[in-house]
This record gives C-alpha cells, sequence and structure tokens, in this order.
C-alpha cells in the first residue's frame, strides 16, 4: 500500500526536531571476507534457498514527486509575517516565498501524521533555488509540543539542483507518527531569503514492511467472497432477521441516526435521515461508508453512518416499528472497515434512552459491545483485534443522571498471523440470557460476563442494535494520510435466534 503522508506545517519553533541531511556522494572502502560464502546456483529461482532475499522497504510519503500537484497530503503553513504561496510547476514545488517573517518556521511544507514505526529510515529530495539560499529540513512529532527524531539541518541551495540524501534510525516507540517539514523562513545567513525554492522527487523510505499482513488496501474485496459457512449450534430457532436482500433500506426497522456532534472526541459527523451517501442497501448487503470530506485530518472533516434500530427512530416519535431485543443470540456477518483511525462497531443500547426519546440516561440505560475494532490498544491500530465490553451504572439504584459508568471489558481476540477483519467476512454474536453474555467469533467463544448481580439490572431489558464508522476518538488513534478513505462496512446479514 503507498503509504500516504500528511504534511503539516510546524506553528512553533520551540523544540523542532530535524532530520541530519547531507549531500549524496558515493564513498567507502571493500575488503575481501575471509568467510567464505554461499553462491546461489540460481539467482532468479526464488525456490533456492541460497537465493538472498531482496530486501522491504517502504515509502511513506505520497506525491513525493508531484505528479498530483500541490495537494493534500502536502500542506503550507506561514506565520509570523511571513508570506509564500506554492503551486506545483512543471512538475515540482516552487515555493515563492516573498517575506521571510523572522523565524526559520515561519514559511513551510510539510507532511503530517506519517506512519513512522521505529527504526532504519532513509530520506532524499532533490531541490534548488532561482537565487543561493538555505533550507532546514525536520523530522518528529508535533502532536504535543516537538519531539525529535533527528536534529535540524540547513541545506545550500543553489540555481542547479542538487540531490539530497540521509540514513538515520528513528527510537522513539513511544511515537507512531511523524511529520517531516521543509522549512523557508527567516534563517540565519540564509542567503537570498525572498526568492522561489523547488522541490521534486521527495522519499521517505522505511526499511521494512508497515501493515499486518502486508496486504495492500486495493487487495481487499468489497464484498469479500468466502463462503457463509455459519449454523447457530443446537436448540437454536431463528426468530427475526434481516438478510438484506430486496435492495431496499428498510426504514420500518433502521434508522440512518443524525449526529452532528458525536461523543467520545470522535471527528466525523453522522448526517443521518433520508440521505443514502453513507447507509444503503445493495446487492444483498446494507452498507455503511465513512468518507473524507474535509481538506485535513481533524474533527468535523469527515462523515459516516449509524444505523439504528430503535423503535420510533431518531427521538422514538416516528412511528418506525424497529427492532428490540432482549436475550437469546444477536449475531451479524460482517466485512469491517480497516486504516488507523478507524472504528467501527456493531453493539445494543437501552431501548429506554433519553438519546433516542426514552427517559433514562447513559450509562444508567446499559450499553452492550458485541463488536468494536481499530483499539489504540491493539497490535496494528487494532485492525485484526475485536473486543466486547458492557457498560453500565454499578449502582443498584441506578439513578438517571447520575453518569456513573463502569466498563466490565468481557472480551477480546486477535485474529492469527496478522489477518485483519477487512480481509473477508467474520460472524460476530452474543448469547445472552438471564445469568451472562458470552461473546463469540466464527461460533468460537472468546469472552463471557455474568449479569445476575442485582447491580447489573440494566441488561434485563429491552436493547436496540447500531451498526456505526467512527474515525478517531478515545477508543483508537487518529487516522492520518496511511487511512485510506472511503472505507466501509458489508453487513450480509443479521440474525436473532431463540430456545
Amino acid at each position: 500500500m503507498k503509504r500516504a503522508i500528511h504534511l503539516a506545517l510546524l506553528l512553533t519553533g520551540a523544540l523542532l526536531f530535524s532530520l541530519s541531511l547531507g549531500m549524496s556522494c558515493s564513498m567507502g572502502t571493500s575488503k575481501e571476507s575471509d568467510t567464505p560464502t554461499e553462491t546461489p546456483t540460481d539467482p532468479t529461482d526464488p525456490t533456492d534457498p541460497t537465493d538472498p532475499e531482496d530486501p522491504v522497504f517502504t515509502e511513506v510519503i505520497t506525491n513525493g514527486d508531484f505528479a498530483d500537484g500541490f495537494a493534500l497530503p502536502w500542506e503550507l503553513w506561514i506565520g509570523g509575517g511571513a508570506a509564500a504561496t506554492a503551486a506545483a510547476v512543471d512538475g515540482s514545488l516552487v515555493v515563492s516565498v516573498t517575506n521571510a517573517g523572522t523565524e526559520s518556521w515561519n514559511a513551510q511544507v510539510y507532511q503530517n501524521g506519517l506512519t513512522m514505526p521505529d527504526g532504519d529510515y532513509t530520506l532524499s529530495f532533490r531541490a534548488k533555488a532561482a537565487a543561493a539560499r538555505k533550507i532546514n529540513v525536520q523530522a518528529g512529532n508535533g502532536d504535543s509540543g516537538w519531539v525529535e527524531f533527528k536534529p535540524v539541518n540547513v541545506y545550500s541551495l543553489t540555481a542547479d539542483w542538487q540531490t539530497f540524501t540521509l540514513d538515520f534510525t528513528k527510537a522513539a516507540s513511544a511515537y507512531s507518527t511523524g511529520k517531516l517539514v521543509f522549512e523557508a523562513g527567516a534563517i540565519a545567513d540564509g542567503g537570498t531569503l525572498l526568492t522561489d525554492i523547488s522541490l521534486d522527487d521527495v522519499s521517505l523510505l522505511y526499511h521494512g514492511s508497515i501493515g499486518g499482513s502486508g496486504e495492500e488496501p486495493g487487495d481487499y474485496t468489497y464484498p469479500a467472497t468466502n463462503p457463509d459457512t455459519y449454523t447457530p449450534g443446537t436448540g437454536w430457532t431463528l426468530s427475526w432477521s434481516d438478510e438484506f436482500n430486496d435492495g431496499t433500506f428498510d426504514t420500518n426497522t433502521w434508522t440512518r441516526q443524525t449526529m452532528l456532534n458525536p461523543p467520545n472526541g470522535e471527528w466525523q459527523q453522522y448526517p443521518g435521515g433520508t440521505d443514502a451517501t453513507y447507509a444503503w442497501e445493495e446487492g444483498g448487503y446494507m452498507i455503511l461508508k465513512a468518507a473524507m470530506t474535509g481538506t485535513s485530518y481533524a474533527d468535523n472533516n469527515f462523515k459516516s453512518a449509524r444505523v439504528i434500530s430503535n423503535p420510533g427512530g431518531q427521538n422514538g416519535t416516528s412511528g418506525t416499528p424497529g427492532k428490540v431485543f432482549k436475550y437469546g443470540k444477536i449475531a451479524a456477518r460482517i466485512q469491517l472497515p480497516y486504516g488507523k483511525g478507524v472504528w467501527p462497531a456493531f453493539w445494543m443500547l437501552g431501548d429506554n434512552i433519553s438519546e433516542t426519546g426514552g427517559t433514562t440516561t447513559w450509562p444508567e440505560c446499559g450499553e452492550i459491545d458485541i463488536l468494536e475494532t481499530g483499539s489504540k490498544n491493539d497490535p496494528d491500530y487494532g485492525q485484526g483485534s475485536t473486543n466486547g465490553t458492557l457498560h453500565h451504572d454499578p449502582t443498584v439504584e441506578n439513578v438517571t443522571g447520575d453518569y456513573n459508568n463502569q466498563i466490565l471489558d468481557s472480551a477480546a481476540y486477535t485474529l492469527p498471523n496478522g489477518e485483519f477483519f477487512a480481509e473477508k467476512f467474520h460472524v460476530f454474536e452474543i448469547e445472552w440470557d438471564a445469568a451472562k453474555i458470552v461473546w463469540k467469533l466464527d461460533g468460537i467463544n472468546i469472552g463471557e460476563q455474568t449479569i445476575s448481580e442485582a447491580t447489573r439490572s440494566e441488561f434485563h431489558e429491552n436493547f436496540y442494535v447500531l451498526f456505526n464508522i467512527a474515525v478517531a476518538g478515545i477508543f483508537t488513534d487518529t487516522p492520518d494520510s496511511s487511512t485510506p478513505f472511503p472505507q466501509y462496512m458489508y453487513v450480509d446479514w443479521i440474525r436473532h435466534y431463540t430456545k
């Protein structure tokens, strides 16, 4: 997958981190080894065990040759009285500085949110200036203050193209993302500061692979073609289902919920209503979509879907029959989205919640999370891990308005061999009775929680179902240029079984 890199300009110069870049040159010595080496019998034969493997590199910069113009994830930032423009001209980026400001960082182009695990990197770029001047090049993390991955370097540009390269090692495990910055502001003894600077062929290569299964995003086929082999098990009888086979979004059951300021620090908005842009039925599936609709990776720059089965719809007054559940097996066959900062869920809320017309606040209404993926605490940004959780008020009184949230982590599972849930359909389900809730993945028990305690009375009432795709938030990471959009959730069916 071509890992897009979001260029973000540094707003402050304090504690800037930078890359030590040097002009490329060829130098070194060679020495015969005293250790005998094994010559491959046939270097072109991939099955030859003596044939050395080619090294793996991952490009983390997007549009480094500016073939797509000066566009996201490249960005220009100016401040401190500086003035500059940036545009792609004849296949390279031209930054025209007309006021350099007072600091080197007052005019800069950058990509931010780059996926940068610890390890070795090679940075390279070509540059020139209409009149001789200097630029700074830096790399680090600026999410909260500035954490440098390598000290700042100053480069002297001339009217002729020069190629600069650097090998460096990032060793800052607390930071999985970074920013690459070219500063064109006021640099001491910087030459002719008010001039045109040209950049091209910007590359930042990670020496290794980035991602879980190594699949390219384009390799994920929606819908996946793995066969449906699910059976509910002995003793279960189908009580209700939606197989999504009639090609029409069933508004008697499902409501596209409108929520323009969602909780949990999430970045997406849910337009909802009758707009089918982000939730619809097609080809035997209910499909949810999350898209980037703004120009930067920030709050309110994404739109998505939150589909609910609440009777009465959005506020409980629409007359929509909906569908509620109390006990039984609730199962859905789903192919999930993927990517850093993508947070899909299949879950349930107490039907009495005030959010949709009830009289009880959250978490006093109770919440059952059948699946959530994308946790920032799981490997590979949680793309291959699912979590099952209960939320409720831990008191017997269960007083509405107290917002006393007890979190019961109840189930967790990570797919083997670096697989992601986007690769194929899986069946996520709970078995729910008066004593406990059991979570299953593809028929295998992955966790359970008792609910017979007097303090867990919420879980003995009617609940409705929700499907949604959140973007960013307290549970997950923040998306960046490595996160492809749009993202999709395909729901093949949802079924309720009883005994």
